[in-house]
């Protein structure tokens, strides 16, 4: 589930804490940059986003989130067609892999895809 516009305050920079639920669902949690959340993301969170720009946060735009914004280590984010989350890795293996079960997913799990 997606953070509401208005939990984007004034004043506050966020990053976003990307997990994967045990269900496989990927996940985006919103988070104010020096908060405890953020110090201590907790063992669910797979990637940490660079600070993103409030006013993509309030228009909720993943699209222009993942062309504008990297990952803390620099990688890119990719968000599919149905708001799904991936490392530009893994999507790069998806485009390219036909038996996806032989993908290296970077979380223990694959995560859950939209139906075909």
């Amino acid at each position: 589930m997606l953070w509401s516009a208005a939990d984007v305050k004034d004043g506050q920079v966020y990053v976003l804490h990307l997990y994967q639920a045990p269900d496989g669902e990927r996940l985006f949690r919103l988070t104010v940059v020096g908060s405890s959340a953020h110090r201590n993301p907790g063992s669910d969170v797979v990637f940490v986003t660079r600070p993103v720009p409030n006013d993509l946060l309030r228009r909720r735009d993943l699209l222009s989130i993942a062309e504008t914004v990297l990952l803390e280590n620099g990688d890119k984010l990719c968000i599919d067609a149905h708001g799904t989350l991936f490392t530009a890795g893994e999507l790069a293996a998806m485009n390219s892999e036909p038996n996806w079960s032989s993908i290296r997913w970077v979380t223990r799990r694959p995560p859950k895809l939209a139906p075909k």
